[in-house]
């Protein structure tokens, strides 16, 4: 037992700042998951934005790497990704994608806008490649979007609408790739 200056035996009152450190951690790691585990605000045109953002990097990403051209389509609430192999388009699933075509809820719309044409025999500079089989009456559609395997990218806008706002997902023709919401 600890005996004071004055012989007195000391007596312990009130609460040491190690157990008020221990609370105050306690309540901010419950107070941490209870803001996790809330739903998030975010509409479903944003989360479809962010996503296909993502999926537009990666095409352009596996364009370089691999040295293959990539591709993108979209049409009535869906998108997909193609890869020129072996003289013809071939479905290119994404990381996240059930599958080659990605379909949009209900209540988002996708509107696609290429800036302009897309790469057709060569990506510029002196490194061409060819995006079309030998045999010309057998020529595959090309895609409206291209990402070419020398860094060049058919600039191009996505529009996701919602039901509560809507985004814009803007490619330029060197593959940047920002979302921003529009103004309306």
């Amino acid at each position: 037992m600890p005996i004071s200056a004055t012989g007195n035996r000391a007596r312990q009152r009130g609460i040491s700042l190690i157990e008020i450190l221990t609370v105050v951690i306690i309540i901010g790691l419950v107070g941490g998951m209870v803001v996790l585990t809330m739903p998030g605000e975010q509409s479903e045109a944003r989360r479809e934005a962010y996503r296909f953002a993502a999926h537009v990097r990666a095409a352009s990403d596996l364009a370089l790497t691999s040295g293959e051209a990539t591709g993108l389509t979209a049409e009535a609430g869906t998108y997909n990704f193609a890869v020129y192999r072996a003289g013809r388009w071939q479905a290119l699933p994404m990381p996240g994608m059930t599958g080659a075509r990605h379909a949009l809820g209900d209540a988002v719309s996708l509107e696609l806008t290429p800036e302009g044409e897309p790469q057709n025999e060569t990506a510029g500079g002196e490194r061409g490649f060819v995006l079309e089989p030998l045999d010309a009456e057998q020529r595959p559609p090309m895609p409206p979007i291209m990402f070419s395997p020398v860094g060049e990218t058919t600039a191009f806008t996505a529009r996701f609408s919602g039901e509560d706002r809507s985004w814009n997902v803007v490619v330029g023709d060197n593959g940047g790739v920002r979302v921003e919401p529009t103004d309306d």
